[in-house]
């Protein structure tokens, strides 16, 4: 067999694709690290709980096609395991500042990374405002607030002032329909069953688009 001498070259588009995917396989280990860790904070008497968890995802095959691919959904899924991660930490210890600090920090790339990240925010501000009401914790739940703001504004809010200038929307969906094209049909109940079908079969695992 003939190996392409382009591959054992980083500096060549082919052996930069292919430190990609290891960097892509890295965060889906990352995501099962995260995964685990979630399992021993929400049962910390049963190992077994954080060892299946992970143990589903490590074997699943559209995790690991996924995984071994050049995309961003590696990245934004690491960044929302680890996020869900420490806050868990939090509603269990309550407000610590570094915590608060990486988690506005990821929180900010998550959102960067995909539009989907977005998700994160209000989860993480109503568990927030639970643990601030619970714990009386107004100083660390203002401090979690005003670092989540503040850090999105300095490292992900260009991207949405580009997306204002460029597409003049604020979020670039208009721009991704036309891409993608339009729904032949208006969204109804009928239509989320439907979708819902896609999900089903992508979780075990849908190699390509569909």
């Amino acid at each position: 067999m003939v190996r392409d001498p382009g591959i054992n070259t980083l500096s060549t588009p082919v052996g930069a694709f292919y430190l990609v995917r290891l960097f892509s396989i890295a965060l889906g280990a990352v995501t099962i690290t995260a995964v685990y860790r979630i399992g021993r904070l929400i049962a910390p008497q049963m190992t077994l709980v954080a060892i299946i968890a992970a143990g589903l995802l490590a074997v699943n095959p559209m995790f690991l096609f996924i995984s071994a691919a050049v995309n961003n959904d590696n990245l934004v899924t690491a960044l929302a395991a680890v996020v869900i991660y420490l806050l868990l930490l939090t509603l269990r210890d309550g407000f610590a500042f570094r915590r608060s600090l990486l988690m506005a920090f990821l929180i900010a790339m998550a959102t960067l990374t995909k539009l989907s990240g977005l998700v994160l925010v209000p989860v993480v501000a109503i568990t927030a405002i639970w643990i601030g009401y619970r714990d009386r914790d107004w100083r660390g739940l203002f401090a979690l607030g005003f670092m989540m703001a503040s850090i999105w504004v300095l490292l992900a809010g260009w991207w949405y002032v580009r997306n204002i200038i460029l597409y003049n929307e604020l979020f670039g969906t208009h721009m991704m329909v036309q891409v993608a094209g339009e729904r032949p049909e208006p969204f109804t109940a009928a239509t989320a069953l439907a979708e819902f079908e896609g999900f089903r079969w992508s979780f075990c695992g849908v190699f390509g688009l569909f």
